[in-house]
């Protein structure tokens, strides 16, 4: 799935977001499915593995058992995950596609430089009361 980010539609700490998605998982999806969302965690780990996907996967803390959430890229975003390190803070955005094999999934992601974390009860666009 190749779909531009476009602006940015929300932005979410893991831990938020694990939170909100333990509570009520379909919730999440209708609430986020296909929007560009920031979101504000720990690398956990990084799969170059696959010359044509990279992953990122993102969680609450190092180590943590919590759904982690899998950020899938293409070539552009190979440069960026080959400078990671696991427990390294982190902000990504991708498209949310929602729950898949019991993680959640961002696509066409990309790393945010240097961009401040996310409140825990930030659920609106930058920029936007809430």
């Amino acid at each position: 799935m190749d779909t531009p980010l476009g602006d940015t539609d929300v932005r979410v700490t893991m831990d938020a977001l694990v939170e909100k998605t333990l509570r009520d998982p379909q919730a999440v999806d209708a609430q986020y499915q296909l929007k560009t969302m920031e979101a504000v965690g720990v690398v956990l780990a990084v799969e170059l593995g696959d010359p044509k996907m990279v992953k990122i996967v993102v969680g609450k803390q190092l180590g943590g058992r919590d759904t982690p959430c899998v950020c899938q890229g293409n070539e552009q975003l190979r440069a960026a995950a080959s400078a990671l390190t696991p427990g390294q803070p982190i902000t990504v955005r991708g498209k949310f596609a929602g729950m898949v094999q019991m993680a959640l999934v961002l696509l066409n992601c990309e790393v945010v430089p240097g961009s401040p974390p996310a409140d825990s009860a930030t659920n609106a666009a930058p920029g936007s009361a809430g």
